[in-house]
């Protein structure tokens, strides 16, 4: 098998041969990784801000994470309370009537939302800190300050209220057509499958979402490890092999995450991945994956293109929620998986080295992404040892950097 121009066929085989559980039932999850740095900033699975995290869908089914700004379990709320009842049901005035009230709030929904994405769009590209790759605040931290995103975020709470009711009114209504769908439509907001958070010390009740393990724990045995132990520890060369293939929808902009810097390079990922002594070892002091699981008003069976089948007052089609590109339920997050401290070494030859790397490196760049992994370029975090074949630089990654999301693991509900 030919060496390709994207490392990350490989480095997904080699860390399926240590966690098969990445590769499990490729034909119906995707695992992505990190499209850019992300903070896993939760201790405990069953916070609020482990909640704001999982109740995010993928922005995109390539093989890249980034979370969409809107949220999920709203979109399954309208998901649910838009199946077909039954002919009777969309023949009914009164049940026509609550879908329109429905629609026209959620059309003003995605007003809100599409406000929101452009504000948080300006903040983080004035905002990011260059050698970290991420904003001052994370997005769930911005919608909820007032010198972010908290005005977007009320206005949204406050519609998503109003659509909670229209809900609660069209469930009311369907048990005298369909007691069973009705009944899951209750569910959603139901208090008995909500739970209590904290968010910035006030109490909110949200849809129970919950990561599980202790990310806090691990984190504490990760730090207390002994020297040079690591979760992970794999090395990709030219004889490396996929043996485990990595599965996407689309393969958009896979080679731009595979080196880059913080200045213009015209250094390209294919001349180092094919130089005859590239070999390229990545280390994780800590790596684990954590379960999503969704409360008892989240039901899977209606979140698929092949069984919701959806009542024909309502304007709202399969493509709404599955489409590929901008449905809202396209993919829903199962896992996710968590590195700490992360440590690349880099081997090339050293006339490549003096070609390429060596030029990027002494032009005081902020930083550098291998991977999708960026690492500090400043004196301590990168060490480059040159000899007369070959150069190896390593890169570590700051002391006190707290754990990092790798990568997610996605249910496929494309149509």
């Amino acid at each position: 098998m030919s060496f390709k121009d994207s490392q990350f066929d490989y480095l997904f085989s080699a860390i399926a041969d240590k966690y098969p559980a990445i590769a499990q039932k490729t034909d119906t999850t995707q695992f992505q990784f990190a499209g850019s740095p992300m903070a896993a900033a939760w201790t405990k699975g069953d916070s609020y801000e482990a909640h704001q995290f999982a109740n995010h869908v993928p922005a995109d089914v390539n093989g890249f994470y980034t979370p969409n700004p809107g949220e999920l379990s709203n979109a399954y709320g309208s998901l649910i309370a838009s199946i077909d009842p039954g002919v009777d049901g969309s023949k009914d005035p009164t049940y026509i009537k609550l879908i329109k009230q429905k629609q026209d709030a959620e059309s003003a929904q995605k007003s809100n939302l599409d406000q929101m994405k452009a504000a948080w769009a300006t903040y983080v590209q004035a905002n990011t800190d260059p050698k970290t790759g991420q904003p001052a605040m994370s997005f769930d931290d911005w919608k909820n300050s007032e010198i972010g995103g908290l005005e977007y975020q009320n206005a949204i709470d406050s519609k998503q209220a109003e659509l909670d009711d229209i809900t609660k009114n069209i469930a009311t209504l369907v048990k005298s057509f369909n007691a069973a769908l009705a009944q899951d439509q209750e569910k959603f907001t139901d208090d008995k499958y909500q739970a209590q958070y904290t968010r910035k010390g006030t109490p909110v009740q949200l849809p129970e979402i919950t990561i599980e393990g202790d990310l806090g724990q691990d984190v504490s045995n990760w730090d207390n490890a002994p020297e040079g132990s690591y979760d992970l520890d794999v090395t990709l060369t030219k004889d490396s092999e996929v043996k485990t293939p990595w599965k996407t929808l689309t393969r958009t902009d896979v080679s731009q995450h595979c080196f880059k810097t913080s200045v213009t390079s015209k250094t390209t990922s294919s001349r180092i991945i094919n130089d005859s002594h590239y070999k390229l070892r990545v280390m994780l002091k800590g790596f684990k994956s954590y379960n999503i699981t969704f409360g008892g008003w989240y039901d899977s069976t209606y979140v698929s293109p092949n069984t919701a089948k959806f009542s024909p007052a309502s304007t709202v089609n399969s493509e709404t929620f599955f489409a590929a590109n901008g449905g809202a339920l396209h993919m829903i997050p199962s896992q996710v998986w968590v590195m700490y401290q992360p440590e690349i070494e880099l081997t090339i030859s050293s006339e490549l080295y003096k070609e390429t790397v060596k030029g990027d490196l002494e032009s005081n760049i902020d930083w550098l992404d291998i991977l999708s992994m960026r690492f500090s370029a400043d004196a301590g975090h990168s060490i480059v040892k040159e000899g007369e074949t070959v150069t190896t630089i390593s890169f570590k990654s700051p002391t006190l950097q707290g754990p990092q999301v790798y990568g997610v693991t996605s249910l496929l509900e494309v149509k």
